[in-house]
């Protein structure tokens, strides 16, 4: 593949007359915001294959241009939908703004990708959702009034809410001629 003989990946024998002189420390530097660049072009012009090169080959999802862009941010201006799910799936942070303060799907709400838009805020509340613990046990003192009164719940059936329930029922009477053609109510003591 041609990405192989340009950089991009940590193995390459690439160089340039500046890279020659580098040492091992600035040469993985140097390789590795080379294929963030190309991470970023890639998403802005959706080479999802090259996206998926790239990843397979170490390059960080996060890298950003020097205006606080991302790769996602790049895919999500363009519209990229498959570029955007393949950004996510390998770590991409949707919230990481660039340096005017705009999330990947603020841009693509600003330039009107819907498709990329919708993506990216179920991606987010996926995220919420995980985050979530769900109780399997009912506590009743973390219930709400009505809640106590459930028929459905197992303490209206035996326990201490079903006697405070049942205690405070109105009297059958009360019910009597409550329909608006009825009689007026006599006293019932």
């Amino acid at each position: 593949m041609m990405l192989i003989g340009v950089g991009v990946t940590p193995d390459s024998s690439f160089n340039t007359e500046n890279s020659l002189r580098f040492s091992g420390k600035e040469k993985k530097e140097w390789l590795a915001a080379r294929s963030g660049l190309a991470l970023y072009v890639a998403s802005h012009r959706g080479h999802l294959h090259i996206i998926r090169f790239l990843l397979q080959n170490g390059c960080n999802v996060q890298y950003k241009t020097h205006l606080g862009n991302t790769p996602l941010h790049a895919a999500a201006a363009t519209g990229k939908y498959d570029c955007t799910d393949e950004l996510l799936a390998n770590g991409a942070q949707m919230r990481d703004p660039n340096r005017e303060g705009h999330t990947a799907l603020d841009v693509a709400r600003l330039c009107g990708h819907k498709k990329v838009e919708r993506r990216l805020f179920f991606f987010q509340w996926e995220e919420r959702a995980a985050n979530l613990s769900i109780k399997t046990h009912l506590d009743p003192s973390e219930l709400f009034a009505h809640q106590k009164h459930d028929s459905k719940l197992k303490t209206w059936l035996n326990g201490s809410h079903a006697k405070r329930y049942m205690a405070n029922l109105i009297p059958f009477q009360e019910f009597q001629g409550s329909h608006l053609s009825a009689p007026p109510k006599k006293n019932l003591v």
